[in-house]
């Protein structure tokens, strides 16, 4: 992954970076949106693609969809990069608000490089487009989840 640790100083994505705590209640399993896919570069075009399609089917915003996209395709493409393990993508969505999680067999934490070249932006990019966002270890792995709302849950 990356090689800055996310609690770093700094502008308003290291800002929301910094927010990382172990505050996240894991979805259940199964979720009602639940992907597993092998380590191959085929998979991030997958989720993408599988993801977006099921959030539209229950009539999410366009735009909200696109940046749900961007995320999932940056964190699966860190796994089959970084992890080189299978990868289980798991969301649900209640109250106006996707939460989602990319599970995969490594322990290592995701971390934010501070000067990324060519790549090195997908954190980064996670922390700007989602309210939250975090990661959990768990037996075998980890995974990183996130937190996005797209209406007012009081229909306002």
């Amino acid at each position: 992954m990356d090689t800055w640790d996310a609690r770093g100083p700094g502008g308003r994505a290291e800002q929301r970076l910094e927010r990382i705590v172990p505050r996240h209640c894991p979805l259940p399993t199964p979720a009602p949106f639940a992907l597993v896919l092998d380590p191959s570069y085929l998979a991030p075009r997958i989720a993408r693609r599988t993801l977006g399609r099921w959030l539209l089917e229950l009539s999410c915003p366009t735009q909200f969809v696109e940046d749900v996209k961007l995320i999932v395709d940056e964190l699966v493409t860190n796994v089959v990069v970084h992890a080189r393990t299978p990868v289980r993508v798991l969301a649900s969505v209640d109250d106006g608000r996707l939460r989602h999680e990319v599970h995969d067999g490594s322990p290592a934490p995701p971390v934010v490089d501070p000067h990324p070249g060519h790549s090195g932006f997908g954190l980064r990019l996670v922390g700007v487009l989602a309210d939250d966002w975090g990661w959990e270890p768990v037996p075998g792995g980890k995974y990183v989840w996130t937190e996005l709302r797209f209406a007012d849950p009081a229909g306002g």
